[in-house]
């Protein structure tokens, strides 16, 4: 069988990218972003390191549009874990909340198409994966640019009617003192 994209893309971006995100949110005590980037870095890397050994023969991976029932069982897991997270991220943010609640909807819609076979259920997953990542994306690009021209840039989506109002300040920046980042818990600074 042949793989279907690199997996250095899961190690690299997937993995080593996201679980230095979720240290860094650990960090700076962010419980919501350090257990789900946490989580979903081990995820990439381990099925990364699954795709690298199927050119060896160390390991079987079935067809696409064949059932795949234990990495079906893990997107279950990781389904859990994105549900979990979303309801936390929920008391600071409905943006997060959403961003990681579809994740949690492809994970389901990835299990389905993995313990079924079928792939429609995995292009179904496949475009809730990209839903979620524009949503991340979003949220990403809202709290970076807000804190780097120290205004409103793009609405938050908070809940703190502030965060939302386009061209107000955003307050102090997000500092980095007596070694302790994120001197205010969380990835937003206000």
């Amino acid at each position: 069988m042949a793989v279907q994209s690199s997996p250095s893309y899961g190690i690299f971006f997937g993995g080593v990218g996201q679980f230095a995100a979720a240290m860094w949110a650990y960090r700076a005590r962010d419980a919501v972003a350090a257990a789900f980037n946490g989580s979903w870095a081990a995820f990439w890397l381990g099925t990364s390191i699954m795709y690298l050994l199927v050119p060896t023969g160390a390991v079987f991976v079935p067809a696409r549009d064949a059932m795949f029932a234990p990495l079906g069982m893990w997107f279950m897991y990781m389904a859990a874990v994105s549900f979990t997270t979303s309801l936390a991220a929920l008391a600071r943010s409905p943006g997060g909340f959403a961003a990681q609640a579809v994740v949690g909807v492809a994970s389901v819609l990835a299990a389905i198409g993995l313990l079924s076979g079928s792939s429609g259920w995995d292009t179904a997953a496949g475009w809730a994966f990209v839903a979620a990542a524009a949503l991340s994306f979003y949220i990403g690009a809202a709290t970076m640019l807000d804190n780097v021209y120290g205004i409103i840039a793009l609405p938050l989506l908070t809940w703190r009617r502030g965060e939302n109002t386009v061209g107000t300040s955003t307050g102090e920046p997000i500092q980095f003192a007596d070694n302790d980042p994120g001197v205010k818990v969380g990835q937003q600074p206000r």
